[in-house]
């Protein structure tokens, strides 16, 4: 057995090392984002003290590593135990396989896991790891910047999407991570230490540390330049994607910032609380106030929803005559808005119903159009069998059989066929029979017949304009209650979906709501005026890990938010054969008369209902009951009013439109408190070197100038790596950078000779002696300061 044996380890670093990794971790558990979290803070600190101990008892490097793995393994499935089966080690361990094996699918597939195993092990995992590496390159006295890092990136997440109250811990992460810096360097080279200060010098980076900390505590918080927030959009948007994906598989997370429908990312997860700020988004003007549409989902799992795979359809950047996007349904007309973006939402573009002509900015379609379906003879003999998308085209395509020689070459018979066809159709493939000719068409709707989002193709920018042409429904009630139900086949094929998990009493709550309408628009609209006799709610309890969300919505919570309403509709319309999807956007916002836009914050974010009806498309539908309903004409060509347009929040109608401060000033010149904080940033560039000036005097002042210069080198040479060991005595050191530095020889010599004077001689130099040191210094300060901050390596030596 190995005997334990004490280091000179330094107490004061492991201390400081413990509250920089021990501030990320316990603003975690005082963040509360699940219920019987494993204790991270006391993980990490047994990690430390456990890399500690191996130094002790001089264990091999790799061995202590395996050690160090093993134990933080054991540990972790330790405290995981409690919420696995209640069974004996072995079920345990097939119960842990199971549900890390189905967390992994929902990862490869695109699922909603809800399951809080994953995130307490990563979380149990990722405080061992950081605790470890961070006590083990502390008790060496090597660089822990990685480890700081790695917690310092933990904290600021922390702080992104917790509580307010977690600022503190920022404050005590930056202190003992500049302290914990500071001691380390000292550690390494001791000399350099001793001159710069002595005993005095980690009290100095205190002093610093806790003034820096203070002021970036203190400091208001500027409104930031339009480029300074691009850069950081365009940095940032690899980032959210990340945080999307992460949203899905920890879909029982809830940050105090928490969406509805206001992520738009590919999942919609229905949480508990929902809180949303009063940042401003963009601006809108518009021939008519409508609901901003951005994202639809289509997959539901009994958690949220997900976006299928979709087709995407790059569209150009016209200004003139832009070309339609989709076709156009019947009973529809135009509604132009022009946007003018405050913060970019993930390049997604908005726009009112279905978009229509995009302009101004390149963008990328996202449709749910299918691929080439194959169509034989006997299907274009009946249309009935063609999938909806194409069955206007049956004649079509039948003629072009009849005119082509189907025995040419198939290079001739594609340009053949599709010359004879209407440019909405193509064929993109043929099928030929055992006797040479065609038997079968693999056809494609050539436009898509669908939208689900809009992407700008490049990054948008704050202060960027673009404006949307979008078809807006006035198809009244009469015409919809007359539309039927002969839908196409992309609508059903992917707008009936249910999770066959969907428990059978919320089917029987819906065949007993809508059993006396006899069409579904009146189906719709028995489901809408049911969900909001509900309770219109934000706080809400997190649901229950495996239980449906519609159910729990609609049996045990009856609240909830728009996420939720929404979601509720859309099922319940589905188990009555109704296609439906979840909308997802922003509702009007209010109305800035002075300037003739709305004004649109994050807390407009909104979810609502798309009913689809065959001739029409896609009808809103609004079941959120703090939110007017839908009008609608009375009749086929009756002129909407704003009044009857204008959605929005019932608290912001009661509002008498004003200017929004915190909106203008994200785009108008600088204000009185811009020059205040640019007047406070300016003082702090003046303040904070000339304080460090006067350290750096006053630690000189009063000593001979010979040991006041050598020191001086020291300090500048240890700051470019080339500081001296703790081993090497002043003349070894001397030797070592007249190497490194051989145009220099003379002048490190020089010092050497007048600090051994001064230091073993006991001879003070005199006043002509300081004043030459002085003038070599100046000429080697200005060589060290360049190896410092290298501007150029012309010139340098080797």
């Amino acid at each position: 057995m190995a005997r334990l044996r004490l280091t000179s380890s330094d107490p004061l670093a492991l201390a400081l090392a413990a509250v920089v990794l021990g501030s990320s971790l316990l603003s975690i558990e005082v963040a509360g984002w699940v219920d019987d979290l494993p204790h991270l803070t006391l993980n990490g600190l047994a990690a430390i003290l456990l890399a500690w101990a191996l130094l002790a008892a001089r264990v091999r490097p790799y061995l202590g590593h395996l050690v160090a793995v093993f134990t933080g393994a054991a540990a972790s499935l330790w405290q995981v135990a409690p919420i696995l089966v209640d069974k004996g080690w072995p079920e345990k361990a097939v119960d842990l396989v199971v549900r890390l094996n189905a967390w992994g699918y929902a990862a490869r597939t695109g699922g909603i896991s809800t399951d809080p195993l994953p995130f307490y092990l990563l979380l149990l995992a990722s405080a061992w790891l950081g605790g470890y590496v961070l006590g083990w390159s502390t008790t060496r006295g090597s660089r822990p910047w990685l480890s700081i890092a790695f917690s310092g990136v933990i904290l600021l997440m922390n702080l992104n999407y917790g509580p307010a109250r977690l600022g503190v811990f920022f404050l005590a992460f930056t202190m003992s991570a500049l302290l914990l810096v500071v001691r380390l360097n000292q550690r390494r080279a001791p000399a350099v230490g001793e001159l710069a200060g002595g005993g005095r010098l980690f009290v100095y980076s205190g002093a610093l540390a806790l003034s820096l900390s203070l002021m970036a505590w203190f400091a208001p918080t500027p409104q930031e330049s339009p480029d300074l927030l691009n850069m950081w959009y365009r940095v940032n948007t690899p980032w959210q994607e990340g945080l999307g994906q992460m949203n899905r598989l920890f879909a029982f997370l809830v940050s105090k910032e928490r969406p509805g429908p206001g992520d738009f990312d590919k999942a919609l997860v229905l949480r508990g609380t929902s809180n949303l700020s009063d940042a401003p988004v963009m601006q809108v003007e518009s021939t008519a106030p409508r609901y901003w549409r951005g994202l639809s989902y289509d997959y539901y799992t009994g958690q949220g929803w997900l976006v299928q795979e979709q087709t995407v359809v790059r569209t150009p950047s016209a200004v003139r005559d832009p070309q339609p996007l989709l076709g156009q349904y019947q009973l529809t007309k135009e509604v132009t808005q022009t946007f003018t973006i405050v913060a970019p939402k993930n390049n997604l573009l908005f726009g009112a119903g279905q978009a229509q002509k995009v302009m101004d900015v390149e963008a990328s379609l996202e449709t749910s159009r299918r691929g080439p379906v194959t169509l034989n003879v006997e299907n274009l003999a009946a249309p009935e069998s063609i999938p909806g998308d194409l069955r206007p085209y049956a004649d079509a395509l039948q003629g072009a059989l009849r005119r082509v020689d189907t025995r040419w070459e198939t290079s001739r018979l594609l340009p053949a066929f599709n010359s004879l066809l209407p440019p909405a159709v193509r064929v993109m493939g043929l099928i030929k029979g055992e006797n040479g000719r065609v038997s079968g068409l693999q056809v494609v709707a050539r436009f898509p017949v669908d939208l689900t989002a809009l992407y700008a193709s490049s990054p948008l920018q704050i202060g960027q304009k673009y404006s949307v042409v979008s078809a807006v429904s006035e198809a009244p009630p009469e015409k919809l209650r007359g539309a039927g139900r002969d839908y196409p086949s992309w609508v059903t094929e992917r707008y009936l979906q249910l999770p066959p998990s969907l428990p059978e009493r919320v089917r029987e709550l819906s065949q007993r709501l809508t059993e006396p309408a006899n069409n579904p628009y009146d189906t719709a609209l028995a489901i809408e005026g049911y969900l909001r006799g509900f309770t219109y709610a934000t706080n809400l309890p997190i649901p229950p890990g495996n239980v449906d969300r519609v159910d729990y919505m609609l049996f045990t919570l009856r609240k909830g938010y728009s996420a939720y309403f929404s979601t509720t509709m859309v099922v319940m319309l589905r188990t009555v054969g109704i296609p439906a999807r979840v909308a997802t956007g922003y509702a009007t916002g209010s109305f800035d008369s002075e300037h003739g836009v709305y004004l649109v914050k994050e807390s407009n974010a909104h979810g609502w209902v798309e009913v689809f009806f065959p001739n029409y498309g896609w009808i809103e539908f609004e079941p959120t009951p703090s939110m007017p309903t839908i009008a609608r004409p009375t009749s086929p060509g009756e002129e909407f009013t704003d009044d009857d347009l204008l959605l929005r929040n019932q608290d912001e109608a009661e509002e008498t439109p004003m200017e929004n401060p915190q909106y203008e000033d994200s785009l108008a010149p600088t204000t009185v408190e811009e020059w205040t904080l640019w007047g406070f940033g300016g003082a702090t560039l003046i303040v904070v070197p000339l304080g460090l000036w006067l350290l750096w005097r006053q630690r000189w002042a009063g000593l001979d100038e010979a040991v006041a210069v050598y020191g001086k080198a020291m300090v500048l040479a240890s700051l470019a790596r080339m500081g001296p060991r703790s081993s090497q005595t002043p003349r070894e050191y001397g030797a070592g950078l007249q190497r490194l530095m051989p145009r220099h020889r003379g002048v490190i010599e020089h010092i050497l000779q007048a600090y051994e004077r001064v230091r073993y001689g006991g001879r003070a130099t005199s006043e002509y002696e300081a004043g030459e040191l002085l003038e070599i210094w100046r000429a080697l300060r200005m060589e060290l300061l360049g190896r410092i901050w290298p501007l150029s390596r012309k010139g340098r030596d080797r």
